[in-house]
């Protein structure tokens, strides 16, 4: 995402057609990084996805969610990969996406850990109330 020095600010945009779109545009020569929070509060229960597409350079990212801006919990996916039951956990290392089951939070941020010359587009994406 960039070194531990930056922090990413993500766009975010209510589309007409009643979405509320966060873009976070990442690059990087490595380290840990966290993007800068966006705020998704009123939204559809249930309506939460988040895609990344790009260079991951070897790269690992995860979404995050809080309610303070402050205390930050690891999301989840609605995907049940690892085992009946238990969701995967909302990282990625590669170009994917999935339905967040964590909807409820205030604030959500990236994060990234490893990787060389990363170049990332992370897209949150939900409906609007």
């Amino acid at each position: 995402m960039a070194d531990g020095a930056s922090a990413p600010k993500p766009t975010l945009v209510k589309t007409d057609d009643g979405y509320l779109v966060a873009t976070w545009t990442t690059s990087a020569t490595g380290g840990l990084a966290t993007g800068a929070a966006v705020s998704m509060s009123r939204i559809k229960p249930d309506s939460m996805s988040v895609q990344l597409v790009g260079s991951f350079g070897s790269a690992t990212f995860l979404l995050e969610g809080s309610n303070d801006n402050t205390v930050w919990k690891t999301c989840y996916l609605e995907r049940e990969i690892t085992a009946a039951g238990k969701q995967d956990v909302a990282t990625f290392t590669a170009n994917d996406a999935g339905k967040v089951m964590d909807d409820a939070y205030r604030f959500y941020r990236i994060t990234s850990s490893g990787g060389t010359s990363t170049s990332v587009v992370v897209t949150l994406v939900a409906q609007r109330v």
